[in-house]
């Protein structure tokens, strides 16, 4: 997500601002679970 975030191309700022979201499957629940940041990247908490 970081690298998504730190791109040139993607505003974070102003009226043209993008908001970056991820998610996580669990193929044992079937759930998708959404992946906050910023935090450690790599972690799914």
């Amino acid at each position: 997500m970081s690298a998504i975030l730190s791109h040139p191309w993607v505003p974070t700022e102003g009226p043209d601002a993008m908001s970056v979201r991820g998610f996580v499957y669990d193929v044992d629940t079937g759930l998708l679970e959404e992946v906050s940041y910023p935090g450690p990247m790599g972690s799914i908490a």
